[in-house]
């Protein structure tokens, strides 16, 4: 059997095939991938077109709409609390902006909802 008969051993990958991140060290065979999620992504990647499976809209809305009203509900609590006559001058330094736009946003997004557009 001559030398050119012999085919070479291939060499481990240094790096993850999924990711291209650095291989944990491995006590039995040598990896290909950092992790199984990779090794995952790996074997099964995303159909070309095909996007992640999100949330229906209006569920994701209706979440959006009770996390405002909690957000709304905090700052009346702070509002009416006993020391904000104390405080006034720095709760208004730290929230007022936040809050005119918060209302011209919202006072758009309710104008959107009264006077739909196509599409």
């Amino acid at each position: 059997m001559a030398a050119e008969d012999i085919e070479p051993v291939a060499k481990p990958p240094s790096n993850c095939l999924g990711c291209g991140g650095p291989l944990p060290p491995s006590k039995t065979r040598p990896r290909k991938y950092c992790s199984p999620p990779c090794r995952e992504v790996a074997r099964n990647p995303p159909k070309p077109g095909y996007s992640r499976r999100r949330r229906p809209l209006p569920d994701f809305a209706k979440d959006a709409g009770w996390s405002l009203r909690k957000d709304i509900d905090r700052f009346e609590r702070i509002f009416a609390d006993d020391r904000f006559p104390d405080y006034k001058q720095q709760v208004a330094a730290s929230v007022r902006g936040h809050l005119e736009y918060a209302a011209q946003v919202c006072q758009d997004l309710i104008s959107r909802l009264d006077h739909p557009t196509g599409g």
